[in-house]
Order: C-alpha cells, then structure tokens, then sequence
C-alpha cells in the first residue's frame, strides 16, 4: 500500500509546499483616457504631398470639428495659415470601433511646402486625451509613391498561450489558442513613415460580409485604430486550441492617410489552423513539455503566464495538474522564478486539485495549508535527497 501511494502523497505535499500565500483576485483598474487628439504627433516628418496631420475625435465630440479650434504656423510665413479640414475614408465601420467620421486631416488651405516646419494647435476641450493636441513636423523634399500593401504570414499557427482581455475580476488572463500571426508588407520607401500607417485586418464570411479583427490583449488595451500601427504591422487571428476549426481568409486595409483619401484593400491571406502542430491545450500541460525539454528561459515565462491561465473548475473542463519532474524543477528554480508568479501558480494548482480529488483530499490539503512551515522545512530535505541541488542565495519576495 505505501508503494502505491508515495507517488500521490509525495505530490501532494510538493503541491503543499509551492503553496506560499493564498492572494486573492485583485479588481481590474485601467487608467482612463480617450483615444482623441493627433495620433502621430511624434512622426516629424511628412513626405511633400501630405494632405494634413491626422486628429483622431473623441466619441463623444460627434462628426463636427470647427477650424477656428486649430492654429497652423510655419517657419516660411510670419502669420498663421488658413485651415483647411479633409476625412479620408477609413472604407469600413464598425460599432464601437471605427466610424466614417472618426478621423481628420487638418494642414493648411494652401497645402504644404517642401523643406518648411509646421506647427499645428488644437485648442479646444481636450479633458483626459491620450493623444498631443500640438503636433510639429517638417516637409521633405519628395512626394511619397503610395502602395502597394501586402499581407504575409508569419510562420505557421501555433498553439501557445495568448493574452486576452479578461471578462472577470483581472485585467487579462493567458488562454491556449491557435495562434496565426500575420505581417503587413510595405514598400521599402516607406521607411520614415512606417509609424504613421494604419492597418485595419478584418475575416471574411462566406455570405460576403466580413469582421473586424479586433484582437485586445488586456481590458486596459482594447483594440483601437493604432493597434496593429504600434506592434509594427503585425496582427492576429485565433481560434479554439482544442477545436481549431475551419481555415479563414483574412484581407488587410492599410494607407498612410496623411496622403491617402482612402485605405487600400490588401491580398487575401488563407489561414489554415489546422496546420498547427499537435501540442498541449492547457498551460500547465505546456509548462510540464517545457519542463520535459529542459528549456529554462521558457520555464521562467511559462511560470507567470501559467498562473493567469483561467481556473480550470468547470464540469466541461478537464484539470491539469503539474507533473512531479515540473515541482521538483521549480522548487529547484525558486531563486530564479518571480515569487509573486509562483503564489499565483501554486494557488490555482492548489485550487484545481482540490477540486479533481473530491472533499476528502481538499480537507488534507487544508490541514497541509495549515502546516506549511512544517511542511517546508520536510519537504525541502525530501526534495534534496531525490535531486540534490544547491540551494539559492536568495529568494525573491
């Protein structure tokens, strides 16, 4: 009986001893601001046949702007420009998200002249904007040629732990997706410019119709017109890692509206799930093949990731629990680990076993709880004696 029972109890007291503090869930909170203002206020620079400087409405403000709310300066005229207000077409709408009048394009009525500095003032309401209402800026010399714009997968899908926007108490959580990521492809050209793109990625159906790809990786950062411009072109779509699913097609819109009237339409991009390799759907399955591998940057990663992963206490769920090689490493890793990280961890495991093995081992492991100084200091000669290890300088708090 004690042979068969040394693995489950050694187990348990190792899931015992990562258990360092129980937290609790921590309410999310975002710092507020309204995506308003000149959204590329730190480009500097235009090419010759800019039409204007974007400036992005609060939802709030409605489809109006006065021009007496703006002043245009330049270093080549002694007195401020007439303005001129222009919207170029974003070529989609969607609730919530994008609007046929969110965006304008203020310079002067006279247009731009090359080699000189602009200054153009928004000096109207402008209460919690996450955005300059002042942009400065020179005028180069050449005239941009405009497109085209292609998509380009990067790489195959994976299946990884993705960050997402959490729907209770947190800011995010790590969920395991298929993932596929994608890459907007510009014209070398393009190069002093790339900050100022703005790229729209949207799923089509088979009635026609299509969705915006509208990925948010945290409550705190939801998808907005300058997402896929601030990761540098790339976007990504996901799906269930248990059930992938069909292959969609995705279509890009992409322009430098500074100069364009209009995004352009990209390629079409098929992106076929299931070309992801086999692998695990939970993240303590992913940690314990990362563990397996003796990846020990990964296993650093894994182990905050894994502590956001949602509580897998559903019916329809099936609890994964770490393997006694992954305790062992991360007992033998805890100087290395982030300690706040491994509480995280420790607790949702606690959680989950105590779930899976019914009242009696959660009252076990209550008592366990209870004693877990006694528990260390036990545990930690037992996990010398099966892998000794020279014990950390430090530990982090």
């Amino acid at each position: 009986m004690a042979g068969v029972w040394a693995p489950a109890m050694m187990r348990l007291l190792l899931a015992a001893c990562l258990v360092f503090a129980m937290g609790s869930a921590s309410a999310c909170s975002c710092e507020f601001g309204e995506d308003a203002g000149f959204i590329h206020a730190s480009l500097g620079r235009l090419p010759a046949n800019a039409r204007g400087a974007l400036f992005q409405l609060p939802p709030t403000a409605g489809a109006t702007l006065d021009p007496a709310s703006f002043t245009i300066v330049s270093d080549r005229h002694k007195s401020p420009l007439k303005v001129l207000i222009t919207w170029p077409e974003l070529g989609i709408s969607q609730p919530g998200y994008l609007s046929k009048r969110m965006l304008a394009r203020v310079g002067p009525a006279g247009g731009f002249r090359p080699g000189a500095r602009y200054t153009i003032s928004y000096s109207g309401k402008a209460d919690f904007w996450r955005f300059p209402t002042r942009t400065s800026f020179t005028i180069d010399a050449a005239a941009l040629e405009v497109g085209p714009y292609r998509l380009i997968a990067a790489g195959a899908p994976l299946r990884r732990l993705l960050q997402s926007d959490e729907n209770g108490g947190g800011c995010y959580s790590q969920q395991a997706a298929v993932v596929a990521e994608f890459d907007y492809r510009l014209p070398e050209h393009y190069a002093p410019y790339r900050s100022a793109m703005i790229y729209v990625s949207e799923t089509g159906h088979a009635n026609g119709t299509a969705s915006l790809v509208a990925y948010s990786p945290s409550q705190c950062q939801p998808w907005a017109l300058h997402t896929n411009t601030d990761r540098g072109g790339r976007d990504l779509v996901h799906t269930s890692c248990e059930q992938p699913g069909p292959p969609v097609t995705v279509r890009g819109r992409a322009g430098l509206l500074e100069v364009e009237d209009r995004l352009q339409v990209t390629n079409d991009l098929q992106i076929d799930f299931s070309r992801a390799a086999a692998g695990a759907c939970t993240a303590t399955a992913m940690l314990n093949d990362t563990v397996a591998r003796a990846d020990t940057a990964r296993i650093k990663q894994l182990v905050c990731e894994a502590a956001r992963e949602p509580f897998r206490e559903d019916s329809s769920q099936r609890v994964s629990l770490p393997t006694v090689a992954t305790l062992l490493t991360l007992l033998r890793m805890r100087g290395q680990l982030e300690q706040e990280c491994i509480d995280m961890l420790s607790y949702k495991w606690r959680a989950e076993l105590q779930y899976a093995s019914g009242p009696l081992l959660g009252t076990a492991l209550r008592v366990a709880d209870n004693a877990r100084t006694n528990l260390l200091y036990i545990i930690g000669n037992l996990v010398d004696a099966v892998s000794p290890a020279t014990p950390p300088s430090s530990t982090k708090n």
